[in-house]
């Protein structure tokens, strides 16, 4: 998994210019298409624009046709890179889906297997501490019995 230290810089800076550039591309079809339509107005409004058409015109009209033409096929040509981009980028994301599941698997099975380590300290430190205070009590049962030793030896010394 990629954090955000480790994305390429010149890879999103690419991604941002070829983003700024179909936006671009793409205002300028706009404008042609908008400079066409009311060229195109222009001409119907007049009842009789065959007479109206000269060579000016026509070149005009020419022209403005080219030019949307050039835009949509810069846009399609763009849109071909951007499905290769998008298939790459698609089969990245789901690469680091399957990684990110794999590291949380991981981390899953190890805070299982830390459950059970603890719990099984905590066994052993149970069973430390009973056997402990077994221990303890037995100590004080011994040094009960010396001491009632030593009260029978001295009243008989005397």
């Amino acid at each position: 998994m990629e954090s955000l230290e480790q994305i390429n810089p010149s890879q999103i800076r690419n991604f941002f210019v070829s983003l700024c550039a179909a936006s671009s591309r793409y205002e300028k079809r706009q404008k042609a298409m908008l400079d066409l339509d009311k060229h195109m107005e222009k001409l119907q409004k007049h009842p009789k624009f065959k007479n109206l058409l000269n060579s000016n015109d026509i070149s005009q009209l020419k022209s403005k046709i080219n030019e949307v033409l050039g835009s949509e096929r810069k846009i399609l040509g763009n849109k071909k890179l951007m499905n290769a981009k998008e298939n790459e980028l698609i089969g990245k994301i789901n690469s680091l889906e399957r990684e990110l599941e794999q590291a949380r698997l991981e981390r899953d099975s190890a805070l299982e297997e830390n459950k059970q380590k603890i719990h099984e300290l905590n066994i052993g430190l149970l069973s430390v501490k009973t056997r402990m205070e077994k221990l303890i009590e037995h100590k004080r049962e011994r040094e009960k019995r010396i001491r009632e030793l030593e009260k029978k030896i001295n009243k008989k010394s005397r």
